[in-house]
């Protein structure tokens, strides 16, 4: 089975992790003997570019083996997929990019895009041009809360009413989808994976003093990371027995180290920067708790692969994580409310002390429902059923 993936956002040398799960899914599916390519158009802003680096991005298609798989690039400049002529320019890019692709490796039997805009849009009109079924995974918060520009909603319809399958990484999402589909259309929920075999229990045991909380993701408001420090201030101002970890980098860090420094809590509050995903794994075994203060979440890879390490997690009902924590593995707040934040975080600092000997069932829990082989199997038998069931033309 060859399939072809095209991501809406993708890692850059600038940007490792950034839509980094695709790459692990691409992976996972060619370590089942799948044939497995990757096209991306990559953009970068132009207010970014040294004249150095915009020379090395001139809209050059580059061909290349990453982690394994054939990936074609192209480097160009961000004209702004928020506007018309910058989203559609993206999709035409990507479709030409799939010409090159095919060149090269042949035609594959299914192409899956991960989410609709514009990745959804750009495998409709490649599937069009070579007969071929496409998917799409949606993951995008615009769809999940409803977002998408009016002139956008037009080619979300178009790219999901000819999908072969539509998948959503969770309920909540599934349902936003529907505000762009017919009443009819079948959406499968396909959660994002966590790579069990590398997010593993400590080899040594949590040190619980002081005892630590931890956030792992971007410093942007959507995170609710103003929140969680306000909420940590509730209970342990002052006490250096307890400290909040910060992992991540973005465009809130001063205003969050500031608002630290304001509330009193500047020596307990520690930033990391961003990590490598061997420096957050050891961050996760030094830690006690995850947590995840987003107001918006269409699901939370991060709180499977803390789970994965044996750790219990507290979390906002903001979208996806309500569909991951359960009363055996952690608490929920309300997002963007301070109080309710801080009343989980306290209850996961009390209530401890009897979850340490829970590492094993909580990792357990993980690996039942998110690990690699499980939504690989899931995925592979729809794309089987997909082109099965798709109508071949009679030459």
């Amino acid at each position: 089975m060859h399939v072809l993936m095209i991501p809406s956002w993708y890692s850059m040398p600038e940007l490792p992790y950034r839509g980094i799960f695709f790459a692990q899914q691409a992976q996972a599916l060619q370590a089942v003997g799948l044939q497995v390519g990757v096209v991306y158009p990559e953009y970068r802003s132009l207010r970014s570019l040294s004249p150095r680096r915009l020379l090395r991005s001139r809209f050059q298609v580059e061909r290349c083996v990453e982690s394994g798989i054939p990936t074609v690039r192209l480097h160009g400049w961000n004209l702004g997929r928020r506007f018309k002529f910058g989203a559609l320019l993206w999709a035409r890019q990507a479709t030409h990019l799939v010409d090159i692709y095919v060149r090269q490796y042949g035609v594959p039997d299914l192409i899956h895009a991960q989410s609709v805009l514009w990745a959804g849009y750009a495998a409709m009109r490649s599937a069009r041009v070579y007969d071929r079924p496409y998917v799409i995974t949606e993951h995008s918060t615009a769809v999940g809360r409803k977002l998408v520009a009016k002139w956008q909603e037009p080619y979300v319809w178009a790219a999901f009413s000819g999908a072969q399958r539509l998948f959503a990484v969770s309920s909540s999402l599934a349902r936003s989808m529907l505000s762009y589909a017919s009443e009819e259309t079948q959406i499968e929920i396909v959660p994002n994976m966590v790579d069990t075999a590398f997010f593993h229990l400590p080899v040594q045991p949590r040190p619980v003093q002081p005892f630590t909380f931890l956030v792992v993701g971007g410093l942007v408001p959507r995170k609710g990371l103003q929140t969680l420090l306000a909420a940590f201030s509730r209970h342990w101002c002052g006490n250096h027995d307890v400290r909040l970890v910060v992992a991540g980098e973005g465009s809130e860090r001063t205003s969050l180290e500031s608002s630290a420094h304001k509330l009193g809590i500047g020596g307990q509050v520690q930033f990391l920067g961003a990590l490598s995903k061997e420096r957050v794994r050891e961050a996760m075994w030094q830690a006690n708790v995850l947590v995840l203060p987003s107001l918006y979440e269409t699901f939370g890879v991060v709180l499977i692969e803390a789970m994965s390490t044996g750790m219990p997690v507290v979390a906002t009902k903001c979208g996806g994580p309500e569909e991951i924590v359960t009363p055996a593995v952690g608490w929920l707040a309300e997002p963007g409310d301070a109080d309710s934040l801080a009343g989980a975080m306290a209850a996961a600092h009390e209530q401890y002390g009897a979850l340490r000997g829970a590492a094993q069932s909580i990792r357990d829990y993980a690996i039942a429902r998110y690990d690699v082989q499980k939504v690989v199997s899931s995925l592979v038998s729809s794309y089987a059923c997909c082109i099965n069931e798709y109508p071949q033309r009679v030459v």
